[in-house]
């Protein structure tokens, strides 16, 4: 995985941290991130990878990408979309989540999602 981010020069920024995942807020400050992801058949083993980026399938490769907004220091908009295909279209894509449980191989993966935070 390879990606970068900008935002508004006051965010605190990190691998985790940031406006995009929630974890700052304040109002009209704004981030956005692109990460790239090549994930091998058998690189890593596939009930171990996270969910949040192409389902936690291996052998796909892809983009995902978020773009965060503050609207009042408590309310955080983020929007996200991710695209992927196979690496090697002879294997499948192995893995077993709860979000698309009985699905497999992917052979085409699209994502948006709108989030609304509300932080308290």
């Amino acid at each position: 995985m390879i990606g970068f981010g900008v935002g508004s020069v006051t965010n605190t920024y990190g691998p985790i941290t940031g406006l995009v995942y929630g974890s700052y807020a304040r109002k009209n400050t704004w981030e956005a991130r692109v990460y790239w992801q090549h994930v091998e058949q058998y690189s890593l083993d596939v009930n171990l990878l996270d969910s949040d980026f192409f389902e936690g399938r291996a052998n796909l490769e892809g983009i995902y990408s978020a773009f965060a907004y503050s609207f009042s220091d408590a309310v955080i908009g983020t929007l996200r979309y991710g695209f992927a295909h196979p690496i090697n279209n002879n294997l499948g894509t192995g893995g077993n989540n709860t979000d698309i449980p009985l699905l497999n191989p992917v052979n085409n993966y699209h994502i948006a999602q709108l989030d609304l935070t509300f932080r308290f």
